[in-house]
């Protein structure tokens, strides 16, 4: 259910988002590794592809090692204009182009189908990166935690609240170095046995408790031989010690009695009435 309200929500944007126009890359601060590609008008010579140094520098031809790290597109062409003036060359028109943003990356992990780290080109939302992640699988749990350097706490996103909800406010926008990651749902498993229509294993989120009587409606309801006050829930203690509920599952069903969680590895017995 979550994939599929994702598919069709994967667009959904606050209104305040800034949209870059298509095809156009905004002029964020250069960082390390970025790969930059760097050409001045007719001079083929000095049209160059340039990955971004550890220390933030550059090496290019007639003006050595240039720092480049934080400087937006825009600055280093004025930057590189002003060197090569320098080193005789008369009104040079410098063009950046940024290739790659390997600085400014964010890494979507967990339940989506292409976990990996992508470039944060443009502004981003979390939609967004769960977008280019190719959405979320089946295994996907109900939240979503947004981990970002610096903060002490991953910030907690209830799924079902972003995209059932339509909460945009809950769609944060991404900085460089974030995590998005989409947990798996964590299961447990329970056993239903005995007079019902489909009996056999069965897992189910473990933050969302399961009751006796919807453990047996999930195995197909009872059958009509089915002793209803006679159920009993067989559960594993510790120390290897056993112990055996009863259930009158009559009595919860005219409310007479509240119904009983079930825990990991419960089994539920609903024997046959012979009357």
């Amino acid at each position: 259910m979550i994939h599929a309200l994702l598919m069709g929500l994967v667009l959904l944007q606050s209104p305040a988002a800034p949209q870059p126009e298509p095809g156009a890359a905004p002029d964020y601060p250069i960082g390390a590794e970025d790969l930059l590609e760097i050409e001045v008008f007719q001079l083929d010579e000095l049209t160059k592809t340039v990955r971004v140094a550890q220390d933030g520098s550059i090496s290019y031809p007639l003006v050595g090692t240039v720092q480049v790290a934080g400087l937006t597109r825009s600055q280093l062409e004025a930057r590189l204009a002003e060197l090569l003036e320098q080193r005789f060359i008369r009104n040079p028109q410098v063009t950046v182009f940024i290739k790659e943003y390997r600085s400014r990356r964010v890494a979507v992990i967990g339940a989506v189908h292409r976990p990996d780290t992508y470039e944060l080109v443009g502004a981003k939302r979390i939609l967004d990166m769960l977008g280019m992640a190719g959405g979320v699988t089946e295994e996907a749990g109900k939240r979503l935690y947004l981990l970002r350097n610096g903060a002490r706490e991953p910030f907690v996103i209830d799924l079902d609240e972003l995209l059932r909800e339509g909460r945009v406010e809950l769609n944060f926008e991404v900085q460089a170095g974030d995590v998005v990651n989409v947990p798996k749902a964590e299961t447990i498993t329970i056993y239903v046995y005995g007079e019902v229509e489909d009996p056999g294993s069965f897992k189910v989120e473990r933050d969302q408790p399961v009751t006796a009587l919807q453990a047996v409606t999930m195995a197909g309801g009872l059958t009509r031989r089915a002793s209803k006050s006679k159920t009993t829930i067989h559960r594993q203690l510790g120390g290897g010690q056993k112990q055996i509920l009863s259930v009158n599952l009559e009595h919860i069903l005219e409310g007479k009695q509240p119904d009983v969680l079930i825990e990991d590895g419960d089994t539920i017995v609903v024997p046959r009435s012979f009357f």
